[in-house]
């Protein structure tokens, strides 16, 4: 069985090396101690979401807090290229289910795209308390993947914030179940960012879709049967990392 993983700060672990004693407290520090019930020389992993990951055995319990020995640290790079996800808002959890599919899968960025038929609709106050979720969802998924790496999740985009996004990712899909080219089969460039958009469960409007093309983007399918927005994300995204090298 893999180790717990747990998130610290990225200042907390900077200065962290082989033979430091390190202190988790706090929610991470109450998880581990009456969730978990960890023991004295149990192994555990320490990562700051930024590509540390500090692997060490318990040496001390408290009531809500474990010290941990370090006995090795790395800095690991992120995985290339890099990948953004736009994901449209969805009913229900099925947005969270999909930011944690992501998540999982190894995604750099996601970001939540107020889409013209997305029944979802996040206003004021419910804006603030859906990306907390979201964010919260990606925190929680990534210690599931052991990722040292946590996805940023971004601000509320409309389509116009989406389309200028193109100009920082050198390749641009847009997944449509009425597109001719097949994402398996579509030649991917030599880039360094990628950013797949997923629309919402009524799929994109014509509207959508011509001005994704005319900004340079290319609308293509998965296969033949139609998923649903929770899923198509992270069917895209697999498609994509096997044959861009990410899972390489």
């Amino acid at each position: 069985m893999s180790p717990p993983v747990f998130m610290l700060s990225p200042e907390l672990l900077a200065e962290v090396s082989s033979g430091t004693d390190v202190e988790v407290s706090g929610d991470e520090g109450k998880h581990g101690t009456r969730s978990l019930r960890l023991r004295i020389g149990e192994t555990v992993e320490l990562v700051d979401g930024a590509g540390r990951r500090a692997v060490g055995s318990v040496c001390d319990l408290a009531r809500e807090a474990f010290s941990v020995a370090v006995q090795s640290v790395t800095d690991e790079e992120k995985a290339h290229p890099t990948l953004t996800v736009v994901q449209a808002l969805a009913k229900g959890d099925r947005g969270e289910s999909a930011v944690e599919m992501l998540t999982e899968s190894g995604v750099d960025r996601i970001v939540p795209w107020s889409a013209e038929r997305s029944i979802s609709v996040w206003k004021a106050d419910r804006r603030e308390r859906g990306l907390r979720r979201w964010r919260s969802t990606a925190r929680a998924a990534s210690k599931q993947a052991r990722r040292s790496w946590l996805p940023e999740v971004a601000d509320l985009h409309s389509t116009r914030e989406v389309i200028e996004l193109f100009a920082t990712h050198t390749q641009v899909f847009v997944l449509h179940e009425d597109a001719a080219e097949r994402l398996a089969r579509t030649p991917l460039s030599n880039t360094d960012e990628i950013l797949l958009i997923v629309g919402p469960e009524g799929g994109l409007t014509d509207a959508e879709a011509d001005s994704f093309v005319s900004a340079g983007a290319q609308l293509v399918r998965l296969g033949d049967s139609v998923l649903r927005t929770s899923t198509a994300g992270v069917a895209g995204v697999s498609v994509v990392a096997a044959r861009s090298g990410r899972w390489g």
